[in-house]
């Protein structure tokens, strides 16, 4: 007998949908910022960096201004590492710019708690 857990798959959003929440976030970003000259953008990698970089390039097809985005890696910080692995794999952090008196949006590929950006004392 098999004792591992059987994983269903389930589509939470496709490419479309994904699409429109990119375009969502765009906008409010556009709206709350329209200079952007103080506002960066950095992804969590590992799929925030990708959608980091398909909203830097969302912002410089509407507005033609180039975000520069970095990398962080946040690996040591989850409260869950140890169960991730014994030996967690850290990757390089890449914010190759000044950060002080800036926007600095996070962004991830968390769709639902939103734990990487809450508070610990909020997680307890």
């Amino acid at each position: 007998m098999n004792s591992r857990k059987m994983v269903s798959k389930q589509i939470v959003l496709d490419g479309k949908d994904i699409e429109a929440a990119l375009n969502e976030i765009c906008k409010q970003l556009l709206n709350t910022h329209p200079q952007l000259d103080d506002m960066v953008l950095v992804g969590i990698r590992t799929g925030g960096v990708f959608l980091a970089e398909r909203l830097k390039q969302k912002i410089l097809q509407k507005r033609g201004i180039d975000l520069s985005t970095g990398i962080i890696d946040i690996t040591l910080y989850h409260d869950d590492w140890t169960g991730l692995s014994r030996t967690p794999e850290v990757k390089k952090t890449e914010i190759p710019f000044l950060i002080e008196d800036r926007h600095v949006p996070l962004v991830d590929d968390v769709l639902f708690t939103g734990r990487t950006i809450r508070p610990r004392s909020m997680l307890c």
